[in-house]
Parts: C-alpha cells; sequence; structure tokens
C-alpha cells in the first residue's frame, strides 16, 4: 500500500488553545504529503473561540472539519467536569468521525504542537505495509534546545531511540524510555488502531483507542497506548527522520489542573492492566483477523 492509496487523517484536540490554529495550519499545508482530512476537536469551547476557529479554517485550503466535543462520556460518573482534561474522549470522538470517513491512516498531534515538514509522510512510511503500527517522532522543546528530550537527556542517550532510518521497539527497556512525551506526535494504521480498539472493549468494555482511565488526568493516556499496543505486539517504531517531528510551542501551564501524581496513577493503571490480563489473557484467536 502506497502513499497515494492511504486515506489519512490528523486529529487534533483543542483545549482552550484557539491561538496557536493559525500557525498550526500553516504547518499543516506546509507538509510533503498532506492528510486527507484535518478534524479539529474542540474540547468545550467558548463561543469566542469556535468563531475564531471556524474563521481561520475558512482561509485554509485544507479540508478541515471542526467539531465541538461538550459533554464528557457518560462513564465518567457524576464528576464535575468543568475544570477536568478530557483529552482522551476528545480524542476518542476524533476517531470516530475519521473511521466514519473510512480513514485508515490516523495522526495525533496535540493543540500547541507546530507540524514539521514530514511528519504526515514519515508516518504514513512507516505504517503503510501489512503489519500494525505504532509510529512515534520526535517532540522537539525549547528546554531543550529543540531536540527531543530523549535525545538530548543523559538517561536516555545510550538507548539512540531516533536513530537513522525507523527503529522498532523491541524491548521492555527501550518502552520504558521511549514512553515520554508521546501524545504529540503518534500515529497507527487501520490494522493498529482496530486491535487497540478490540483490546480496550476485551479489557474495559469500552471500543476506544485512548483508555477512558485517563480522562479527567492531565497526561498519560498515550503512555498507556504505548504498553497497549506492547502487549497487541503492535510494531512500536520511532521515526529516525529529523523533519517528522513536532516542534511544541512554549506556553504556561495551569497548574491548577495538574492534581494528581501523574507516574503514580499510570503505574497503578499499568498495574491494572496486568491483573487483568493475568485473569483473561489473551490468545491467538485475538489476533486472528489482522
Amino acid at each position: 500500500m502506497g502513499v497515494n492509496t492511504v486515506k489519512i487523517a490528523l486529529i487534533i484536540p483543542i483545549y482552550h488553545q484557539s491561538g496557536y490554529i493559525p500557525i498550526i495550519i500553516k504547518g499543516i499545508e506546509k507538509q510533503s504529503v498532506k492528510p486527507d482530512i484535518v478534524y479539529v476537536m474542540l474540547d468545550r469551547p467558548t463561543n469566542a473561540e469556535q468563531i475564531y476557529i471556524e474563521e481561520e479554517v475558512k482561509k485554509s485550503q485544507l479540508n478541515i472539519k471542526v467539531f465541538e466535543v461538550t459533554e464528557p462520556p457518560k462513564y465518567i460518573g457524576n464528576i464535575d467536569t468543568k475544570e477536568l482534561f478530557l483529552a482522551p474522549h476528545v480524542r476518542n470522538m476524533g476517531v470516530n468521525e475519521a473511521l466514519k470517513d473510512n480513514c485508515n491512516m490516523f495522526v495525533f498531534i496535540d493543540g500547541d504542537c507546530m507540524p514539521q515538514s514530514t511528519l504526515i509522510e514519515s508516518h504514513v512510511n512507516a505504517g503503510n505495509g501489512n503489519v500494525p503500527v505504532l509510529s512515534v517522532g520526535r517532540r522537539r522543546e525549547k528546554e531543550f534546545r529543540w531536540k527531543d528530550r530523549r535525545e538530548y537527556k543523559a538517561e536516555f542517550l545510550h538507548l539512540k531511540l531516533f536513530r537513522k532510518g525507523n527503529f522498532i521497539v523491541n524491548s521492555t527497556e527501550l518502552l520504558r524510555s521511549s514512553l515520554v512525551v508521546w501524545s504529540c506526535n503518534i500515529a497507527l494504521n487501520l490494522k493498529a488502531l482496530k486491535l487497540i480498539r478490540d483490546f480496550n472493549y476485551r479489557y474495559y468494555n469500552r471500543k476506544e483507542v485512548f483508555s477512558g482511565e485517563f480522562v479527567g488526568k492531565w497526561g498519560g493516556e498515550d503512555s498507556f497506548l504505548g504498553a497497549q499496543a506492547w502487549y497487541c505486539r503492535i510494531f512500536i517504531v520511532m521515526l529516525g527522520n529529523e523533519s517528522s517531528g513536532i516542534e511544541h510551542i512554549d506556553h504556561p501551564r495551569p497548574e491548577n489542573k495538574y492534581n494528581i501524581n501523574h507516574m503514580e496513577f499510570f503505574l497503578k493503571q499499568l498495574e491494572v492492566l496486568r491483573r487483568k490480563m493475568a485473569i483473561n489473557p489473551l490468545n491467538m484467536d485475538f489476533f486472528s483477523e489482522y
């Protein structure tokens, strides 16, 4: 399957980040391979934010669809979600829309990310074969001299996670180290996406990609996706192309939303999943249609 036969969805959750949309659109317009459809998923926007984004979208020749997500998923219960982060739910809503449009490649960046020129092309090239693939690109940050922290910080350097050519994560040590800051630049082909959705249905009774256990938490659903991909025998590929990443737009963090110990919660969810799999392990029949 070549690039021209892939129908590419680029899914972008926006949570009070409307001011970045013009430069994000410009970055998408400069892609060496453009997405077929861009899904801008607005997480509980104000009227002003929604109007502004819709006006900016009209200026572009890209096929951009804007969706407003106003309610949290029902399974979250009677929790006051006014100040909660719903990124997993919003991303899953984007996936649902892309599936309706028969997309078969799903690329995810965040609403504070400037895509580099071959981001889409690199993900598509990694995932355009006949095996399930989850691909991961660089997240460049000012704090790390516009490198990814995994190619800057001493504890990651010896792993050489971003090598020339694409690199397959083939050990738990590499998986653990590569899980850092995934949400800003990842992609799934259709085979991988179906595996993850069936995996979550089996263990959580929800047909979703990003785990609903992280709805209301700030981050972590992306790294958890990596662990699930490992269990699903999905090929996890680190993209070597230096222009395949994003530049993170530096901005103040809403400290009032960092109300949990993220690593503690993430590890707790991993342990819960291990227990679920011990009771109800995967068998070869699970993979038969893939």
